[in-house]
């Protein structure tokens, strides 16, 4: 019981900070290469607790991150709630793949994440950038991801999340 009692502060602290990373100023070589921090922190709360965290929450935390952002509204509740989905369904294997195997899943679900945007943008005519320049934050999202799975992890542990 102690685990569900603690899981809503912390599991909203961690998308709390993910959205205030995901607004940090940054120059703009480097704004087209920021990691999908929100992303991972979807992708880490699906996979460590399926029963709990999945679509829904993937929906939830991409809505924010629609308004944090003036996005069209849906555009990144839709990509994360199929990112969501993806990742309660890899729930399991997620947790026994070696780090390598884990990077390419992280990969393939941002490089989801942008086509499932690209499309939405591509509907409502909000499209600016080409699809290469789009992909160009899967790389550093996925090789954040060792990092973004230890601190979390270990945020987990100390709060008894489950």
């Amino acid at each position: 019981m102690r685990g569900r009692r603690n899981s809503i502060p912390v599991v909203a602290l961690s998308v709390f900070m993910a959205l205030l990373l995901t607004v940090v100023p940054l120059p703009p070589l480097l704004d087209w290469v920021r990691p999908s921090f929100a992303l991972l922190v979807v992708i880490f709360w699906s996979t460590a607790c399926p029963d709990r965290y999945g679509t829904w929450f993937g929906w939830a935390v991409g809505l924010l991150l629609d308004v944090l952002r003036a996005t069209p509204l849906g555009t990144h509740a839709l990509a994360f709630a199929v990112a969501g989905y993806a990742a309660n369904q890899l729930a399991a294997r997620m947790k026994v793949y070696p780090t390598p195997q884990q990077l390419m899943v992280v990969a393939l679900l941002a490089g989801v994440v942008v086509v499932v945007m690209r499309t939405v943008g591509n509907l409502t005519d909000t499209t600016t950038a080409s699809l290469g320049v789009a992909l160009l934050p899967v790389l550093p999202t996925a090789l954040l991801w060792p990092w973004a799975l230890a601190f979390l992890d270990r945020l987990r542990r100390v709060f008894h999340v489950s």
